[in-house]
């Protein structure tokens, strides 16, 4: 709070508009206006009523935005300001009430006439400002609530998901564990099962809450209602794939469907849908054949892993309970054990018959990625923290206990690896004496060279890094930043290994690149549709297998040594 008034007795006629454009003078302003000195701010605008209307270009919405009480929000309604205006992406002074939940002010700004039913350049409400991420430092859960109640009350929409990508306030509240905000908002009329512009609904959401995934559980079967909105066919097949896992045929694969489905394929020149499974009401991660082929784990959001039959993947066999999963997933070349990233950020180590747990490696917040080696000896894992990543190798007894573990180091040189915080792909090489891996950031891509959007590291099982090969102009050509690319969150790509062991292949945004296995040096470079997630390899087909943003495609693995200049030079 600002203890006492701030000079602004200035004459404003005398001194000039300039004076009222000067950054500090409104800035003086302002810090009265957040400090809440109602006062002072009246006293300012008697003696100077133009502080409100020359604002350097600011608008109504942005000086309302600082109301921190109903008595400011009074006075500058008395100024002259309107209650409805917005700044330059559609926010009114509602929005920002109730992105900080401020039930009096919110109240008063209604009382004054504000529409609650207005929506930014998003399409977003109040409601969805209301349901944005709070600290408990912040925001008191029972200001949220009464909040929520005085905007419901007033008209604003419950489940508008208005906009391409928009999500819904039920899903947000779902999203942040807030079960009374969840109960609030279906008691008042929203759908928790409707899926929202990115194809989520509120059980997808509430995957890491348990409490409020038990409510809407109970709340459908006691309503008659079911979470498996119909997938049409023509979405199933096309847009984001995540995963592809080559079937030990060789000529079939299977991809996880964000957000609850799993595809089969035939491949052969071009891939050809099979059959498909959709999960009830939960994001399939990720998914891996069992030695045999005869059948595959399904690893759920949340959990279970599910375990499904290949020849009819709708038909369910057996679910293992995985309480709070959220990461990749990896089977024993026995088939006996299987690896999951669950409780407590770490990775559990589970028997396939009972579904015991046999022990644990250490995790990490995210789990992207696991690869058991041939030999079954070895789990690699590729785990990410908040501003940290690792990778870790943990060497395992046929029983499932695990020995030792060691963390492979890579230094950080700064113009090869600027602030390498994920690491979001693992592989290990079929004679399993050295691993790949997929270092991104989602963070730090101000200090990246042009056009780099990774590395490809190559390592032995032991730690001792072999090569290192940035993926930026160089090799794509592509001199755009990450973030004018419209990639602000890193690049999510599993690279693999050719049959052979000879090449690697990587996609990045349109790009598949080969790499020489032994150097890291260019092999091929060619463009495809879409952007690249991840990739598999089958030795029947000699192609790679894709997963991207615009289905599941085959590419021929290259058996001739192209010009790499040429390719980017061609690319350019």
């Amino acid at each position: 709070r600002v203890a006492s008034p701030i000079p602004l007795c200035c004459d404003f006629h005398s001194a000039g508009v300039g004076v009222w454009k000067d950054a500090r003078v409104l800035l003086k302003f302002e810090m009265l206006v957040v400090g809440d000195d109602v006062a002072a701010v009246r006293d300012a605008l008697v003696q100077n009523p133009a502080l409100v209307s020359v604002r350097g270009g600011n608008t109504d919405a942005g000086l309302l935005a600082f109301a921190r009480s109903a008595a400011m929000v009074d006075v500058f309604v008395a100024a002259g300001l309107d209650v409805n205006d917005r700044d330059s992406v559609g926010i009114t002074p509602l929005h920002r009430a109730a992105q900080g939940a401020a039930f009096a002010v919110a109240k008063r700004l209604l009382d004054h006439g504000a529409d609650p039913t207005a929506v930014d350049d998003r399409s977003q409400t109040a409601l969805h400002w209301l349901s944005l991420e709070h600290h408990k430092f912040v925001t008191e859960r029972s200001d949220i609530v009464a909040t929520a109640m005085l905007l419901i009350e007033a008209g604003t929409p419950t489940g508008s998901a208005l906009g391409s990508g928009v999500t819904t306030p039920i899903n947000m509240n779902a999203g942040f564990g807030r079960l009374e905000l969840v109960q609030l908002l279906v008691d008042s009329g929203a759908d928790p099962t409707v899926r929202d512009g990115r194809g989520m609904h509120a059980l997808h959401c509430a995957a890491r809450h348990r409490k409020v995934r038990r409510w809407l559980l109970g709340w459908a079967k006691a309503n008659g209602r079911t979470w498996t909105t119909p997938i049409t066919d023509s979405v199933l097949w096309t847009g984001d794939h995540d995963r592809v896992r080559i079937h030990p045929d060789g000529r079939h694969a299977l991809t996880t469907k964000h957000p609850a489905a799993i595809a089969t394929w035939n491949l052969g020149p071009e891939p050809m849908p099979r059959l498909a499974a959709r999960t009830d009401g939960y994001r399939a991660f990720d998914a891996v054949f069992l030695p045999d082929g005869a059948s595959f784990l399904c690893a759920l959001l949340g959990g279970p892993v599910e375990l499904r039959s290949w020849n009819e993947p709708p038909v369910l066999l057996r679910s293992f309970p995985c309480p709070g999963l959220d990461g990749a997933l990896a089977v024993a070349p026995s088939g006996l054990l299987f690896a999951i990233r669950g409780d407590r950020e770490q990775v559990h180590i589970i028997a396939t018959d009972d579904g015991r747990i046999v022990s644990n490696i250490e995790g990490g917040e995210y789990t992207w990625s696991m690869d058991w080696s041939h030999d079954g000896t070895r789990l690699a894992l590729a785990a990410s923290y908040q501003g940290g990543s690792r990778v870790g190798v943990a060497l395992i007894d046929p029983d499932g206990r695990v020995r030792s573990e060691i963390d492979i180091q890579v230094n950080e040189d700064r113009q090869a690896m600027p602030l390498c915080e994920e690491v979001c792909g693992v592989r290990f090489a079929p004679d399993d004496t050295s691993l790949i891996f997929w270092q991104s950031t989602r963070s730090d891509f101000s200090k990246a060279p042009p056009g780099w959007r990774g590395n490809v590291v190559c390592s032995t099982p032991d730690g001792q890094v072999l090569w290192i090969t940035p993926i930026d102009q160089r090799l794509t050509g592509e001199t755009v930043s990450p973030l004018d690319a419209g990639y602000g969150m890193g690049f999510h790509t599993e690279p693999a290994f050719s049959a052979d062991g000879r090449l690697i292949a990587v996609g990045v945004d349109g790009h598949l690149l080969e790499l020489d296995s032994t150097t890291g040096a260019l092999f091929n470079h060619r463009t495809v549709i879409g952007v690249v997630h991840s990739i598999g390899y089958t030795e029947e087909l000699g192609s790679w297998v894709l997963a991207t943003s615009n289905g599941l495609q085959i590419h021929r693995r290259t058996t001739r040594t192209t010009n790499p200049k040429q390719d980017v030079t061609a690319h350019q």
